[in-house]
């Protein structure tokens, strides 16, 4: 089931949550620009981003891996997430929730170890607009039916070196062997990050 509203949850302060925070915990995000307008409208979910988080004890801090349209993949410091978004000044354009995969306490040191590496070694990759693309492409051929669509799920929902920020996030979480749902129609969004049971 599609969330069209923000979560009523207990607001909480970042330092008063920042110790349960966990590497491969999830952000979602429920931004306020007109690129996250677009994506919930057409996901019909209040869901816009999704992100990875990883904590760095060696350095004592929190880092957002994502995968954002402007940029490409990038890691930024998750107190400046909240607090200076984008060198704004302010924290990010929207609100925030992090979710953990529930099978994620199963995994071993080595499925932790070799999600890092799946992430570490994707900084930089370019985003994939074309993705979006394709994506539109699949929903208005849903609509209006016009004719069969096929979907190679692997190669389209895990790209080579371009990524969406929900591609990013589900190549993170299946090198992890944990699994999150695509749509029905073949494509992966935030939307199925928060719809799914796990």
């Amino acid at each position: 089931m599609r969330r069209t509203e923000f979560p009523k949850l207990a607001t909480v302060k970042y330092a008063d949550f920042r110790k349960h925070i966990r590497t491969g915990d999830l952000l979602m995000c429920s931004g306020t620009s007109w690129v996250s307008r677009i994506i919930q409208r057409v996901t019909d979910s209040v869901w816009s981003h999704v992100a990875v988080v990883v904590r760095v004890h060696s350095i004592d801090r929190i880092v957002v891996i994502e995968s954002v349209e402007t940029i490409g993949v990038r890691a930024v410091a998750l107190s400046k997430y909240l607090t200076d978004y984008n060198g704004s000044g302010c924290g990010y354009p929207g609100g925030v929730v992090v979710a953990r995969h529930r099978d994620a306490i199963q995994c071993t040191d080595d499925d932790r170890r070799r999600g890092g590496q799946w992430l570490a070694d994707r900084l930089g990759y370019p985003y994939d607009a074309g993705e979006i693309v394709k994506i539109l492409a699949r929903i208005i051929n849903s609509v209006t039916v016009l004719i069969p669509w096929t979907v190679d799920e692997q190669h389209e929902l895990l790209p080579d070196r371009e990524y969406i920020c929900a591609e990013y996030a589900m190549g993170y979480l299946t090198a992890m062997k944990l699994k999150v749902e695509p749509d029905i129609l073949g494509f992966i969004s935030p939307a199925n990050f928060a719809s799914d049971r796990e």
